[in-house]
């Protein structure tokens, strides 16, 4: 009888222990998607930053060579 519910008790520690592992496993993975999708949300609004000041700088040079094509017209030099 004693030998029957020592191994029970084994047992039922042991399933409590892998559950409890389980548990741990699922939060720490829970917890790195959470930073990967922090990660990735960082990156991307760097991309469209990236994107918007590549737009700006050649908006800039189209501008610039606008202008400088309205000053030569207006000088009579193009």
């Amino acid at each position: 009888m004693i030998k029957t519910l020592i191994t029970a008790a084994l047992a039922l520690a042991a399933v409590a222990f892998a559950a409890w592992k389980l548990f741990l496993f699922e939060q720490w993975v829970e917890d790195v998607e959470y930073e990967a999708n922090v990660d990735a949300n960082a990156a991307l609004e760097d991309l469209d930053e990236a994107q918007e000041k590549r737009k700006a700088k050649k908006e800039g040079k189209k501008k610039a060579k606008n202008d400088a094509d309205e000053i030569l017209a207006g000088e009579g030099k193009k």
